[in-house]
């Protein structure tokens, strides 16, 4: 019975050692401007892992704390709206809650195609250069959360590679 509980006890240390080594970090496709001044696609991971909150209600989740503005906007996009070329009004994360957006370059080939819901965040900085283009091909409108970031500066991040982040079924990634 000692022997049990001795075994489980230090089963469960290892299994906390091991969960303490294995961060997990948010991963978005960034829009930036380039050496050219053109604005380009890249697959950013924040460099801060997700915590453990213990709030009640989401105690044992994963947790990410933005450093946002006061000065956030929820914007109902209507079905096949064109957003034309523009660069981003200030650094910004943007949540699609709902439908779909297509972000294009003027100058480039990339593109990102971006549905509303699990995958639906990404990290706006060309603020200036030649812009993007963004349009909303579903039949369904779509809902934004255009979400600035305080002081204009986005979180510590590390550029994992050029072109936008290809996610499976979640934009959260682990170091282990």
């Amino acid at each position: 019975m000692l022997l049990s509980y001795s075994l489980a006890v230090l089963v469960s240390a290892i299994s906390s050692i091991v969960a303490a080594q294995n961060n997990s970090y948010l991963t978005v496709t960034s829009l930036v401007t380039n050496a050219q001044n053109n604005s380009a696609l890249e697959c950013w991971k924040f460099t801060t892992p997700l915590t453990t909150p213990s709030t009640p209600g989401i105690s044992g989740s994963m947790l990410y704390a933005f450093n946002l503005s006061t000065t956030n906007q929820y914007t109902v996009i209507p079905a096949r709206f064109d957003g034309g070329i523009h660069n981003a009004p200030a650094p910004q994360f943007v949540f699609f809650a709902s439908g779909l957006a297509h972000l294009s370059l003027p100058h480039g080939d990339d593109e990102a195609w971006i549905l509303g819901g699990v995958n639906g965040l990404i990290f706006a900085y060309d603020t200036t250069g030649t812009g993007h283009a963004t349009t909303y091909p579903s039949d369904q409108a779509t809902i934004a959360l255009a979400l600035p970031v305080e002081g204009g500066k986005p979180p510590p991040y590390a550029v994992l590679h050029q072109g936008p982040c290809h996610h499976g079924a979640t934009q959260i990634i682990s170091d282990a």
